[in-house]
C-alpha cells in the first residue's frame, strides 16, 4: 500500500505540472519568442507524466486487484481493461498516448513535435479522469 501511495502522489504532482504547462503553452501564440521552449517543456512533462501514469496504474492493479500485470504500458492497459477499471475507449486513448510517448524521442523533428503537442491536452484529460476515479479525488 505504501508503494501505491507514493506512486499516487507522484502521478498527482506530475499531472498538476502538465496541466500548468498546457495552460501556458496554449495561451501563447505559435510565433511567440518562447514557443519552441514551451512546446519542448510541454512534451517533456507529457513524457514523465505518461511514464508515471502507466506505472501508477500497474501498481494499482497489483495492490487493489491482486494482479501481476505485464511490465509494458500496453500490457498494463489491457490488464486494466480486463479488470474493468478502464473502458474500451479509455484503453484505446491510452494506446495512442503511449504511441505518442514513444515518438517523443524524435521531437527534433519540428513537425512531429508540434503534432505531439496537439495531443497532449487530450492525453492529460484521460490520465486525470482515470486517476481521479481510481483515487476517488478531484485533483
Amino acid at each position: 500500500m505504501e508503494k501505491l501511495t507514493h506512486k499516487s502522489k507522484q502521478i498527482i504532482a506530475a499531472l498538476k505540472t502538465l496541466n500548468q504547462i498546457i495552460t501556458d503553452f496554449y495561451e501563447l501564440s505559435p510565433i511567440a519568442r518562447y514557443y519552441e521552449e514551451l512546446r519542448d517543456a510541454l512534451i517533456k512533462r507529457f513524457e514523465y507524466s505518461a511514464d508515471l501514469f502507466w506505472k501508477f496504474l500497474r501498481e494499482y492493479l497489483e495492490n487493489q486487484h491482486g494482479l501481476t500485470p505485464p511490465v509494458t504500458p500496453k500490457g498494463v492497459f489491457k490488464a486494466a481493461l480486463d479488470a474493468e477499471i478502464i473502458s474500451t475507449e479509455e484503453e484505446l486513448a491510452l494506446r495512442l498516448l503511449i504511441e505518442n510517448r514513444n515518438l517523443t524521442s524524435h521531437t527534433y523533428n519540428i513537425e512531429l513535435a508540434d503534432e505531439i503537442a496537439k495531443f497532449v491536452p487530450e492525453h492529460y484529460v484521460v490520465m486525470q479522469k482515470i486517476v481521479e476515479r481510481l483515487l476517488g479525488t478531484n485533483n
